[in-house]
């Protein structure tokens, strides 16, 4: 999200994407994309086990821990 003195949030982004899941509608022109629009939400999620560290090589099976791979939508108030 951009740096601590101006954080940009781009239009790709996967915050941006949930953000919009979470909020129901874009954000307007200049609208801040405030991470309180996800407090009291539920998503419904894929969660996979990531097996392998950041340079490729295998975690030993007790290391093995699981991550949202997917946001599939929302699906609280």
């Amino acid at each position: 999200m951009g740096n601590a003195a101006s954080p940009e949030v781009k239009r790709s982004s996967l915050y941006r994407r949930v953000w919009i899941m979470a909020f129901g509608a874009p954000p307007r022109k200049r609208q801040r994309m405030s991470k309180t629009a996800f407090v009291g939400k539920v998503f419904r999620v894929r969660i996979g086990d990531t097996r392998k560290d950041y340079n490729g090589k295998a975690h030993p099976e007790g290391a093995v821990y699981s991550t949202i791979k997917e946001f599939i939508e929302c699906v609280g108030p």
